[in-house]
């Protein structure tokens, strides 16, 4: 199975491809509360926590720290103790969306929600959107209004999670990607 994963990323990176994403909002003035089931408990990780991103998966020590460095903030969903998911949130700056090559300016008083994880071990709990609403939660008590976040239309489960966790879609977005990089004209930065 590992390396059938592997020529598939492999081929992403060099044939073709079709990708669409899904954006949703969440509009932090109409938030409420997701009881978390039994054994869960979510919280800010911090750097002293970046070592244990990669149990749950695909992050390196130093995209993690970095990212701390700029200001992002990473929750996470823990199952008995244990690591379970995280989500990471951008408050300022460029947002690049890697599924349509996009870049959005994030305006004050919004997030952006992205790379969010959770170990195959830890799937079936709810633990994501209960994630997602702790840390919309904690962002209106400081004056955020608004909530991004985004997925792949392929990723059935994050889009349940994101529904679940009270975002509405806002727009789908097709673009022929090859690699990383999308295969149409124009300028990539969006303004809204």
């Amino acid at each position: 199975m590992r390396r059938l994963n592997e020529i598939r990323r492999r081929l992403r990176e060099v044939l073709p491809r079709r990708v669409q994403t899904l954006f949703y909002r969440h509009a932090l003035a109409d938030l409420s509360v997701l009881p978390a089931g039994a054994g869960v408990s979510i919280g800010e990780l911090t750097s002293a926590d970046v070592d244990r991103l990669a149990s749950v998966g695909f992050i390196e020590r130093g995209d993690a720290l970095g990212r701390l460095a700029r200001g992002d903030r990473c929750f996470g969903g823990f199952l008995d103790g244990k690591l379970a998911h995280y989500s990471w949130v951008q408050r300022s700056g460029s947002h690049r969306v890697n599924s349509s090559g996009e870049v959005y300016d994030v305006e004050a008083g919004e997030l952006w929600v992205y790379h969010c994880v959770t170990a195959p071990w830890g799937r079936g709990r709810h633990i994501y959107p209960c994630v997602l609403n702790h840390l919309l939660i904690a962002h209106r008590d400081q004056a955020y209004k608004l909530a991004w976040i985004y997925t792949t239309s392929d990723n059935d489960s994050s889009q349940r999670g994101i529904v679940r966790a009270g975002f509405k879609p806002d727009r789908t977005l097709d673009r022929l990607m090859l690699g990383k990089y999308p295969l149409s004209r124009g300028s990539l930065r969006v303004q809204r």
